[in-house]
């Protein structure tokens, strides 16, 4: 019941980590456009207080200075089996399952960055993960930042995230079909397709060294499909099958299909709905977000701000265009729909003692 607020910064609790770093580094210019590069090699073992392993790694990382004084780095990691103990955590629920053995992992990465210093600038990324389960991630990072003047910058932002992964948690759930006599909870996992895809564009006016203004607005959507769902069992080393989600003779499965609304009995039993259509689980989401920052230094280190944040969020349903976004005002099935406004003004002062 450690509350980690009270800690200050401390990713989580329940770890003995053990971290080593080597590397060589070259500053003298090398081959006809290399300044100068750095390699190292990194290893990483953490484990719970119970002595379970939950995370083991080893990767190597190039980085080089080009003569333009652009950056290259080229990385790879390897991921040993480990077991991650929050994988079952239930954010709805509040509640943590059992530690959840994850696969060999692969990893891979790209980036480059030109010279910050020139009118216009670019960064470029992209990884890729593989599991030995055949699951999959792909991340690509692109944003442009173009020095419209001496006081003016605009920048613009792109990334679009792949995923399949086999054993997705989905969520924990009371088997009131055959509750055992220690834990009635089961652990549903699905397979898991899914994608999302940030578009950003940041504006700064400088209008003097005290006196700024920032503009910054994000449209976000994400799209998540499940299938095939599993069930956690202590005995077996991956989710299996069971007629508890599939159903039988007797019992109906234990989600419906198509959106269609699950039949409650009166006692409070019966099916659940398609995780492709519960919002809970985010399938269809759609949000856009616009931050109006003024900002004003009326004495070295006290300054006063003005802030204007408005979101509007679709939560299960896409759309073609942001055009379709903005304008939308129907009342779909399993749809929800959220505005929210928000006017701050801050006031900061540093006394010189």
């Amino acid at each position: 019941n450690l509350d980690l607020n009270k800690m200050g910064f401390l990713y989580r609790n329940n770890i003995k980590s053990f971290d080593y770093n080597i590397g060589f580094k070259k500053n003298t210019p090398t081959f006809s456009y290399i300044r100068k590069f750095n390699i190292n090699i990194s290893r990483g073992i953490h484990r719970n207080l119970k002595h379970l392993k939950i995370k083991d790694n080893i990767g190597v990382r190039l980085k080089m200075y080009l003569l333009s004084y652009s950056k290259f780095t080229i990385g790879y990691f390897f991921e040993e089996e480990h077991y991650n103990d929050y994988y079952m955590y239930d954010y709805e629920k509040k509640s943590n399952g059992p530690a959840f053995l994850l696969p060999q992992i692969n990893r891979f990465y790209l980036k480059f960055n030109t010279d910050y210093s020139m009118k216009y600038t670019s960064n470029l990324g992209l990884s890729v993960d593989e599991s030995a389960n055949s699951d999959n991630m792909i991340v690509l990072d692109i944003d442009l930042t173009a020095k419209i003047s001496s006081n003016q910058m605009i920048k613009l932002y792109y990334q679009n995230t792949i995923i399949h992964n086999k054993y997705h948690f989905l969520e924990s759930v009371f088997n009131d079909i055959n509750p055992s006599a220690e834990d009635s909870t089961e652990y549903i996992f699905s397979n898991i397709n899914a994608w999302e895809k940030r578009y950003g564009i940041r504006f700064e006016q400088y209008f003097s060294n005290k006196l700024s203004i920032q503009f910054y607005t994000e449209y976000l959507k994400l799209s998540s499909e499940h299938g095939n769902y599993k069930l956690w069992d202590a005995n077996h080393r991956w989710p299996i099958s069971s007629s508890f989600i599939d159903g039988d003779e007797t019992y109906a499965p234990l989600y419906t299909e198509d959106g269609s609304p699950p039949i409650v009995t009166e006692d409070g039993e019966g099916q659940y709905l398609d995780p492709n259509y519960y919002v809970g689980f985010y399938p269809r989401y759609s949000s856009l977000n616009l931050n109006l920052s003024f900002k004003y230094e009326y004495r070295p280190g006290s300054e006063f701000y003005i802030v204007y944040t408005l979101s509007k969020s679709i939560n299960g349903r896409l759309f073609d265009s942001i055009k379709d976004f903005i304008f939308y005002t129907d009342k779909d099935n399993w749809t929800e729909r959220y505005l929210y406004q928000s006017f701050y003004i801050k006031f900061s002062y540093w006394f010189d003692v």
